[in-house]
């Protein structure tokens, strides 16, 4: 399925019955009724396995890296500016947008590429997604580490920053018949499920915020 404006996809795909269902909503998506999570997750700190690995937003690392790589309007951005990084990345950042990603022409920051810039050596610590990120960091020439940033950060003014967030099926509000349909399905497949996601390397946590998934 594709669509002119990525913005409003729910509005003039699911809404207007070319599709029925949307993958990867967030859980509680106002626009659509959404299933029983399938996974949850986290954003990551992407560093190379070999140096020091980066824990918190209070590492030393981040207030001494050169370059940190990571997508505008994420918790990233919400973060390096509560730490007094934001400025120093801009122009670094202005540096890799506008690349054409291969796999969906309307990404302006793509995360193999970012995953690519720690691995060469050239950014020192990568912020992204850990889902969105992690067949790159699995693929990665370099041995990478992907750790799961922990859920309790807050901005300048002291309100929380969410880093972890679950994902679900999302289908037309009041279909609640192909609803039940999915819940029943995600129910019954769940090992299934983390089977697949986790062989992909994703970074997998329950409900207690535990990762599951193994580095690469």
């Amino acid at each position: 399925m594709y669509w002119t404006d990525p913005r409003y996809f729910i509005r003039d795909t699911l809404d207007k019955g070319l599709c029925d269902v949307v993958m990867g909503v967030d859980t509680g998506d106002p626009r659509v009724s959404t299933s029983m999570p399938y996974y949850r997750s986290g954003y990551v700190f992407i560093t190379q396995k070999q140096k020091t690995e980066v824990q918190t937003w209070d590492s030393p690392v981040l207030k001494q890296a050169q370059r940190i790589a990571f997508v505008p309007g994420s918790p990233a951005e919400v973060m390096l500016r509560a730490i007094g990084r934001y400025n120093d990345m801009f122009n670094y950042s202005q540096e890799l947008v506008g690349f054409k990603s291969k796999r969906n022409q309307y990404v302006k920051y793509d995360n193999e590429k970012l995953v690519n810039e720690v691995a060469s050596g050239h950014a020192e610590v990568a912020v992204l997604w850990g889902p969105a990120a992690a067949r790159y960091v699995k693929a990665a020439a370099t041995p990478l580490a992907m750790t799961v940033i922990p859920d309790n950060n807050t901005r300048a003014d002291g309100m929380k920053v969410g880093h972890h967030y679950s994902s679900s099926i999302g289908v037309r509000k009041g279909d609640n018949a192909l609803l039940a349909q999915i819940n029943h399905v995600i129910q019954s497949k769940q090992q299934d499920i983390k089977t697949i996601l986790a062989a992909e390397g994703m970074p997998l946590l329950s409900d207690d915020t535990v990762a599951v998934a193994d580095k690469h």
